[in-house]
């Protein structure tokens, strides 16, 4: 086993020997499924809320809307009070907002409860990354972001096709998928043994030269809003999340707009546009597992372009 490991992830393989990032990779399958689940089903959604196709998509703008006040937030909170508390929290709200939908056919409250899961994944996603990044120091950690993104691309393989079967027998079914972040919750609380020095790890340009070993270094000044907006004001950091929003925000249109293409247009099921995501996010589970290697051998920014490259080919080609 560990042989095939290193030979898939590389020299560091032996991240997953860490027992706290094991819980990690276990929380990351549950993070992308506030998208995943919804979007193959969205069309077959409209019927019981009695609302068109169009206005059924708005359950998966009501989840990406929280975020964009919030995950600075969470960091921050994460910075003062742990990242423990703001994962397992997220986690819990998420799972139990998710849950909550199979009980309702009225759309405004579906809409809250989405509103709520979307509060619940700033708690996941970001808190996912900074943990690793507290656990790991330079090709260390990215090879476990590799490792991390191939679980993400994992439960995307999976969960939106199960989504997409599941609504053909009822439509609450699918949500009640969400049930899965709640033991998961609950086992991190339990398990994950945190830092007592908050604070991530080192993300700066002295990464390559820091030593590649466990608990990359801990403790900076990136606290608070101010900070922050500081940083984001920065060439440097301010391309870094253009070249990672608009990705973002081409992923996310195909998966508002995926079943309404696949099932009204094309003539498919939710099944086939669940199937869709799976084969989409394939590709992306197989990559992941190569970033530390190919972070070690051309460095960062070479492989951010020629990504980005790869990926409006492909948008092109639609």
């Amino acid at each position: 086993m560990s042989l095939s490991l290193g030979r898939l992830v590389g020299d560091d393989a032996d991240v997953l020997d860490d027992g706290d990032f094991r819980l990690l990779l276990l929380a990351s399958l549950i993070s992308p499924m506030g998208a995943s689940v919804v979007s193959p089903v969205v069309e077959s959604l409209a019927g019981p809320y009695g609302v068109s196709a169009t206005e059924a998509a708005l359950l998966l703008s009501a989840f990406t809307a929280p975020g964009i006040v919030l995950i600075p937030l969470s960091g921050v909170l994460a910075d003062r009070y742990g990242r423990k508390p703001v994962l397992v929290s997220g986690l819990a709200l998420f799972g139990l907002a998710g849950v909550a939908l199979t009980l309702t056919t009225d759309f405004r409250t579906a809409l809250a409860l989405r509103l709520l899961q979307g509060v619940g994944y700033t708690g996941i996603g970001p808190i996912l990354i900074t943990a690793t990044g507290d656990l790991f120091s330079g090709a260390r950690e990215s090879a476990a972001q590799g490792v991390r993104f191939t679980a993400v691309g994992a439960s995307l393989t999976v969960f939106p096709f199960l989504a997409g079967l599941l609504v053909g027998f009822a439509w609450q079914y699918p949500f009640a998928l969400y049930a899965a972040a709640l033991p998961v919750a609950a086992v991190v609380w339990l398990r994950f043994e945190e830092s007592a020095d908050l604070g991530g790890g080192a993300s700066t340009d002295d990464d390559a030269d820091m030593a590649d070993g466990d608990r990359g270094a801990q403790g900076d000044e990136r606290g608070g809003v101010r900070t922050l907006l500081a940083l984001a004001a920065r060439p440097r950091v301010a391309a870094t999340l253009v070249g990672r929003a608009v990705p973002g925000f081409l992923w996310f249109g195909f998966l508002t707009y995926n079943s309404i293409v696949v099932v009204r247009l094309l003539g498919g099921t939710p099944g086939a546009a669940g199937a869709l995501v799976a084969v989409a996010s394939i590709s992306s589970a197989v990559a992941t597992t190569q970033a530390g290697r190919i972070t070690a051998r051309f460095g960062r920014t070479v492989p951010t372009f020629a990504a980005l490259a790869l990926a409006a080919g492909g948008l092109a080609g639609l």
